[in-house]
């Protein structure tokens, strides 16, 4: 738990956004401490990458699903950030990786183990 704390208030001053699929993953990272999560919901890869951009974030999160379709959009949207030259940050992808889940929205179920 202090762990998490101390990640996300790093996160949150250094300005890392974190792209995420949907509303529900959106708000899975929210709860944990994250407040600069950007989600697709329905937009193009390009209209996110554009709001990142205007947003001057200076490191992104990629933290799609770990699934097929995930790691596709993940991929794309890896491939157009670099385009752009904005600092591409694993550490955070790998740490949400190691509990274990297929998609980011289960960590819902998670948080509320931990904060029981």
């Amino acid at each position: 738990m202090d762990r998490i704390k101390r990640l996300t208030n790093f996160a949150n001053r250094a300005k890392i956004a974190f792209v995420v699929e949907g509303k529900r993953d959106k708000l899975a990272l929210n709860k944990l401490g994250f407040l600069n999560v950007v989600s697709i919901s329905g937009k193009s890869c390009e209209k996110v990458v554009n709001e990142i951009l205007k947003s001057n974030f200076k490191e992104v999160t990629i933290a799609t699903d770990f699934d097929k379709e995930g790691e596709l959009l993940r991929s794309k949207l890896r491939f157009l950030l670099q385009k752009h030259k904005v600092k591409i940050n694993s550490f955070y992808l790998n740490f949400l990786k190691s509990f274990k889940i297929v998609k980011i929205e289960e960590l819902n179920s998670l948080i509320k183990e931990i904060f029981r």
